[in-house]
């Protein structure tokens, strides 16, 4: 990977600093548009006794079907309206006939009935909704690739969980969620970005690169000069290029020229010890409050402060990432009553009570306003080898500064990142390392549907689950937790998401604390 600058210099190439944030030429290609919800209620009954679903229709038939029908016919309109200014030759191929588009006016959201012909939900049970879509025009879809938000709720019961989306490829799809308390519970489906849409991420605008620019000042005792930088991978002519093998490899910065008993107790006593590789399961898990996530992955608890501080108790933790691990660091500082030293790049606090070292240091090469040195952003693969306290642990967030990157460069920088994690592994085989994954964000402005596309952010997961698996290495998942929380998602997430996602980080660091 290289950061490339827009135009030639001469003698100048000496610091590269990172500036504001300036977006090229993006294209909206309905990116960004989120396009209706679809509302249905249930109703969660006891083990012991059988409830038949009840839809919004037969409550509220009025209300609820002009809500839906208002809200989907305005978005369509919308979209229909826009796709022919935003849309040019090289996405058309992508898209096709735009009235082919999955519709949310006209997509069915059904409840998968048994062969009695009841859908009966049992508190613990899964429960199985049906998306069928079609396009504006009504005919059936014939293919998949949708990307699909699915909530199923009880704001009143403060109880949420988020749905597992199955993707059959023909233009159907399974939605199930863990019926974890009785009840009501609403199920709201919202199309994030439909296939056509996917497919130019994929196609178009990652593999281009130079999505994102960012402003570099260089200079020397002589001179200065300031222009654009971006990055790219290979080696090209004229450029003074900026690289970082052990880290980067090819790319780098270069200028351009409620249960009952028995079932609760059965399905929550019998989960697995937080560890490494652990399974995608069909549910991450539920809020049983605002402020409680009850996992349905591994053994999990609330950890008191003393409880945190024992865990931690001799160990050196390094938090390597973005603002969203930078939040881990503020909250446990604060939760042990301590301010930590340093900016928004870079934080240190230690205990000598514990014998506690916590270090936070942010993603090099990021996007955004801070002015930040080239040469003194640290990349996560050197400051994993530079670990000389074997009693140590590594927690990584490498997501959302990385969206806007090629597939390439980003898969490329994980790979570093996983070789360094093996040679510390093989020299301080007690130390640990945690990867925190993204989760859905909000968009203040239509370009960051785009260079932070939920659906980018959601596959770069999987990639790193894929690339650090079978080394060890611990995987946070946050997203389920995330997108199930009443609270509007955003990337900075409430005090109550952060505490929940610390729970969970510390019942993978010190799981036989039980």
């Amino acid at each position: 990977m290289r950061i490339r600058r827009l135009f030639r210099t001469r003698s100048l190439c000496i610091k590269y600093i990172c500036g504001c944030l300036l977006l090229s030429k993006v294209y909206h290609f309905m990116i960004g548009f989120i396009l209706g919800a679809v509302i249905t209620q249930l109703f969660v009954g006891k083990v012991n006794d059988d409830f038949r679903w009840t839809t919004a229709r037969e409550v509220n038939e009025e209300v609820t079907c002009d809500m839906q029908m208002n809200m989907s016919v305005r978005l369509d309109q919308m979209v229909t309206r826009l796709l022919p200014r935003l849309l040019n030759d090289d996405n058309a191929r992508f898209m096709g006939d735009t009235s082919e588009v999955t519709s949310p006016f006209t997509t069915r959201l059904t409840l998968f009935q048994n062969a009695e012909k009841q859908a009966t939900v049992k508190q613990g049970d899964f429960v199985h909704v049906v998306i069928e879509t079609f396009d504006s025009n009504g005919r059936r879809r014939q293919s998949g690739g949708d990307f699909f938000f699915a909530v199923m709720s009880n704001s009143l019961m403060w109880k949420s969980t988020t749905g597992r989306v199955v993707d059959y490829h023909n233009g159907t799809y399974s939605v199930y969620f863990f019926a974890g308390w009785q009840g009501n519970a609403y199920v709201y489906v919202t199309l994030v970005h439909p296939a056509q849409a996917i497919r130019w991420i994929e196609h178009v605008y990652r593999p281009r690169g130079h999505s994102v620019n960012w402003v570099g000042i260089f200079h020397n005792h002589v001179g200065r000069e300031t222009s654009m930088c971006y990055v790219t991978r290979g080696t090209q002519d004229n450029m003074c290029e900026y690289r970082n093998f052990n880290a980067l490899g090819d790319t780098g910065p270069s200028k351009d020229a409620t249960m009952t008993d028995s079932r609760a107790t059965f399905i929550l006593n019998n989960l697995p010890t937080c560890g490494p590789d652990i399974p995608m399961q069909l549910s991450d898990g539920w809020w049983e409050s605002d402020s409680t996530w009850t996992s349905l992955v591994c053994k999990t608890k609330r950890w008191t402060i003393e409880q945190m501080q024992k865990c931690l108790t001799g160990k050196t933790v390094y938090i390597l990432g973005d603002s969203t691990v930078r939040i881990w660091h503020e909250t446990l500082t604060w939760l042990i009553g301590l301010k930590s030293a340093g900016d928004q790049i870079r934080r240190f606090w230690t205990s000598t009570e514990y014998n506690i070292t916590l270090i936070f240091e942010f993603n090099a090469v990021i996007t955004g306003t801070i002015p930040i040195s080239f040469w003194n952003q640290k990349f996560e693969a050197d400051m994993i080898d530079k670990i000389k306290h074997c009693n140590a642990i590594v927690v990584l967030s490498l997501t959302y500064h990385y969206a806007s990157w090629t597939g390439r460069s980003y898969i490329e920088r994980l790979l570093h990142v996983r070789d360094a994690v093996i040679r510390l592994v093989e020299r301080c085989p007690d130390s640990m390392v945690v990867i925190k994954s993204s989760h859905p964000r909000d968009h203040p402005n239509s370009q960051s549907y785009i260079h932070s596309s939920d659906w980018t952010l959601f596959d770069m997961n999987r990639i790193s689950r894929a690339i650090f698996a079978g080394i060890g290495v611990r995987f946070v998942d946050v997203w389920d937790m995330s997108l199930a929380h009443f609270s509007t998602n955003h990337v900075h997430p409430t005090d109550n998401v952060v505490r929940q996602q610390l729970d969970l980080f510390f019942s993978f660091s010190c799981p036989t604390y039980f």
